[in-house]
């Protein structure tokens, strides 16, 4: 039987209520995080943080990509079977490159056998576990995007918040120590995922797995997203982490874990800027350059207010992290106050670029985006590189931060660029 194409969403009053709904669940969600962690830094310690912040390194880097890409694909084409031979395309990836998380992990856990806070039983198995059920979860939060069910789409980003958050408590109570903090946040991807499966149930069926000539036609049609996608997203992942590897490589799991919980604290606002603002901007930018409309003066209001809401915690933060950081999460984390003095601003930058950046897709410069993520990603490496064996904590998070702010002014730049020279 033929499916009837998937008619347009309606842009009406319904729909940005729904997003006004998602936006809720979001902050809700983004709250629930930060107001846990006063508690969770008291019940762990900084070695536990860092010991956890090592373990999510792998799957930081795979679970953007480990669905291939065919999750952003999803919302894309009228017919709901296409849709649904996209969805099915990403669970064969999932499914098909998990194992070689599993092998990745054995040889990166064998790489780091002074690492006792976990087994490597515990690594090698619960590494790609949760790779798996996290990629999952994204590749249905896709079908909620398409289906325009966002009020549900905040529900499930304040489910994984507050599971997470209780389970890791919990198993703090209970006595673990880094495994609690890993278990916690495998707790919150299953339970989450549960919720948006039972929600998705309709799009859940056994053909998904199957092979067929419309799964090898729909794969070449959307190709372009494994192949340029993946590839571009594998940078983003890996110019996120390589600080971690750094500090994993030249310094303990105590300044790992510092780092982790700063890096915590910076990426709340962050995530909750671009999830917000960058959504509302992809679509006005694409509108203006459509119209031909100036896309560069609205790029340029909106930078410029980002970056007057970014000023005032970042100049708070040069002049009082550590008392701030001490007071709020426990004097045994002092030391993140001072690496967030060093790398308030690049923080702040970033902020403002962020929600900014679907200006490069919405103006088709993805070419350019995709050439600042490898100069990034490079001179942040070479970075590292130089001034990490050196062994100078506070050398390195300064040059760090210097580097970021300048990749950081560098990718606001290339924005206005991009908004003012879209492709036609």
């Amino acid at each position: 039987m033929t499916r009837s194409p998937r008619r347009p969403p309606k842009f009406g009053l319904s729909f940005y209520r729904q997003v006004g709904a998602a936006s809720f669940g979001t902050l809700l969600a983004q709250a629930v995080a930060l107001l846990s962690v006063p508690v969770i830094t008291r019940v762990y310690d900084p070695e536990n943080f860092g010991a956890y912040a090592l373990f999510m390194i792998l799957p930081n880097i795979v679970i953007p990509n480990l669905a291939g890409k065919f999750d952003v694909a999803i919302p894309v084409p009228r017919s709901d079977g296409v849709a649904r031979e996209l969805l099915g395309l990403g669970v064969k990836c999932i499914v098909g490159i998990t194992p070689f998380v599993v092998v990745i992990a054995v040889l990166f856990r064998l790489f780091r056998t002074d690492q006792q806070a976990f087994g490597s039983a515990f690594f090698a198995t619960v590494v790609p576990s949760y790779a798996a059920l996290a990629a999952s979860l994204v590749l249905m939060q896709f079908l909620l995007v398409r289906t325009g069910d966002f009020f549900r789409l905040g529900l499930v980003r304040l489910t994984l918040a507050t599971t997470t958050a209780l389970s890791s408590i919990a198993f703090a109570l209970l006595g673990l120590e880094t495994e609690g903090l890993i278990l916690g946040a495998c707790t919150g991807q299953f339970t989450a995922l549960l919720l948006i499966s039972f929600w998705n149930k309709r799009w859940l069926q056994f053909s998904l797995i199957k092979w067929s000539n419309r799964t090898t036609f729909v794969l070449w049609r959307f190709r372009s997203f494994p192949a340029v996608n993946a590839t571009t997203g594998i940078f983003n992942s890996l110019m996120l982490v390589v600080p971690f590897v750094g500090i994993a490589t030249f310094f303990n799991d105590q300044v790992l874990g510092w780092f982790e919980l700063g890096s915590r604290i910076a990426a709340a606002p962050i995530m909750l800027a671009a999830s917000i603002i960058g959504s509302v901007n992809l679509r006005k930018v694409a509108d203006l350059v459509s119209n031909d409309g100036r896309a560069d003066r609205h790029v340029l209001a909106i930078m410029s207010r980002m970056w007057a809401v970014a000023l005032a915690p970042m100049i708070i933060m040069l002049f009082f992290g550590p008392d701030i950081v001490a007071v709020v999460f426990g004097e045994v984390w002092r030391e993140t106050g001072t690496y967030l003095q060093f790398l308030a601003p690049a923080f702040a930058a970033q902020f403002v670029a962020a929600p900014l950046s679907t200006t490069i897709t919405s103006t088709k410069n993805n070419k350019l985006g995709g050439y600042w993520n490898i100069g990034a990603f490079s001179t942040l490496c070479i970075t590292i590189l130089i001034v990490g064996p050196k062994g100078d904590t506070s050398a390195f998070f300064f040059w760090i931060g210097i580097t970021r702010f300048a990749n950081y002014l560098s990718y606001q730049l290339l924005i206005l660029y991009c908004a003012r020279n879209p492709v036609r």
